[in-house]
């Protein structure tokens, strides 16, 4: 197997430990049962394999006793019974990720392709499951290269979706956190560089903000147009994009303006998206809604994560002030986001650490020269990075995540301080793009150049139509 991408966050105990190895001519150590615990064990047969996977089919399956004993029986060959105890311990489960749903009420199944994928791995000639006891010195037979996925990376529930190139994507709606990988993990293997139809589209639902920033790469004014008119014969074309991009089966959107929380139907876009099972995430520099009891319960129920968008500490400040008000502080819903280049690099590192005192996940966006943009010239920021090691260092420093203009603009220098590449991407258009509902139009990113943009004519083929625009990025 061979992980191609790991991306935590909205956007991100231990007892047994079961590993998957290579190991030519392995032979079972296995007493047949279908408990997989504490104990030490080595799976190498099909047989034994098939154990194993029908304990997790059996853990995974919401249905009654008899029909989960059909479909193990129908599937592995394995018998199962009423009094027979089926078990994998909790810390070594794998949960099955369930299929993609258009619509809320459909039910919530298992993704019976990635389950095909998985067994044919599993049984693979050579490759052997062990198990045993992480809190002594391990299986005897464990050792060798490995990968783990980075500790607190929790999975409750994951969708999936494979790309015609063979590879998968899970996606945990909850957290956020996502991994592409490939179950044929040849290391001559090329990581995919592009996919069928985007995991995730930045929205522009109104052009219309009161905030008048200087450096506003949209350009937007308090008279700007919207996106999400609501006249009887003329929906505005936000409206048309839960359904169009279920059936491509994104996994999220991330919405902006102008200001999106002023718009009118705002909190019921967002419902849309929960409802065709795409997660609603949005960027804002208004707290008004906050203040509103009403809008606040309704937008906190659907949307994913929320991103203020702050200058300074003392705007941080002022936000975990409010957060704290209503009792939402700490919450992995809210993130705060930071324009490079506006900042001295001691306002920076002050911003950073009330980030961190405020427990707030901060996303920095390299500066970008459109809209109003290009009429501003940034603040040298060539020490961030040196800063981000200076505060870590003082343990000063929260989670932070980075744009794909900043992870572009010095990709080299991220490299060098030991970021794998598998955790960040430098090209727009390849697994993300941008729509401008106010303008109907399709590009690879919110600040690509007017040429690049396609205009989306036919809202009856909607999602051909991004699904093509997108192949062109």
């Amino acid at each position: 197997m061979k992980i191609h991408n790991v991306r935590l966050g909205l956007a991100t105990n231990s007892s047994s430990s079961h590993s998957l190895i290579w190991l030519p001519n392995a032979r079972d150590e296995w007493d047949g049962d279908l408990t997989f615990g504490w104990e030490d064990f080595t799976l190498a047969s099909v047989e034994a394999k098939n154990g194993y996977l029908a304990a997790i089919l059996w853990q995974n399956l919401q249905a009654p006793e008899m029909i989960k004993a059909a479909v193990i029986h129908e599937l592995f060959g394995v018998s199962t019974y009423h009094d027979q105890s089926i078990y994998i311990d909790h810390q070594s489960a794998i949960i099955l990720p369930r299929a993609y749903r258009a619509w809320r009420y459909e039910p919530k199944t298992l993704d019976e392709e990635f389950l095909k994928d998985l067994i044919a791995y599993l049984q693979t000639p050579g490759l052997v499951i062990l198990g045993g006891n992480d809190n002594s010195e391990g299986h005897p037979l464990a050792g060798g290269n490995s990968f783990s996925l980075p500790d607190g990376l929790e999975y409750r529930e994951q969708i999936a979706r494979k790309d015609s190139r063979g590879y998968w994507t899970l996606f945990d709606p909850q957290t956020g956190a996502k991994v592409r990988f490939s179950f044929d993990g040849k290391l001559d293997q090329p990581d995919p560089v592009k996919a069928d139809a985007p995991e995730l589209v930045d929205i522009k639902i109104t052009d219309t903000c009161p905030f008048g920033c200087d450096f506003c790469f949209q350009g937007s004014t308090p008279d700007g147009k919207s996106g999400m008119t609501l006249e009887k014969d003329d929906m505005g074309f936000a409206w048309q994009l839960p359904l169009a991009l279920a059936e491509l089966k994104v996994f999220e959107v991330a919405i902006g303006g102008g200001e999106p929380t002023l718009e009118k139907g705002f909190a019921s876009l967002l419902e849309d998206f929960r409802d065709h099972d795409i997660v609603p995430n949005f960027t804002t520099r208004s707290t008004l809604w906050l203040k509103d009891d009403k809008q606040r319960e309704k937008i906190l129920e659907h949307a994913g994560a929320i991103a203020f968008s702050v200058r300074s500490a003392a705007e941080i400040k002022r936000l975990d002030t409010l957060l704290q008000k209503y009792n939402l502080g700490g919450s992995y819903k809210f993130t705060v986001q930071m324009v490079m280049g506006l900042q001295t690099r001691a306002q920076f590192e002050a911003a950073l650490i009330a980030a961190r005192e405020a427990k707030l996940r901060v996303t920095l966006l390299g500066y970008k020269t459109t809209g109003r943009g290009k009429d501003v010239k940034p603040k040298n920021y060539g020490w961030w990075l040196d800063s981000l090691k200076k505060l870590e260092a003082d343990r000063k420093l929260g989670q932070i995540s980075i744009d794909t203009t900043l992870a572009a603009a010095y990709e080299k220098q991220i490299e060098a301080a030991g970021i794998p590449s598998w955790l960040f991407h430098t090209q727009e258009g390849k697994f993300s793009c941008y729509i401008d509902a106010v303008e109907s139009k399709i590009g690879p990113s919110s600040y690509c150049q007017p040429e690049q943009m396609i205009v989306l004519t036919d809202r009856r083929v909607l999602p051909e139509q991004i699904r093509k625009a997108f192949a062109t990025f």
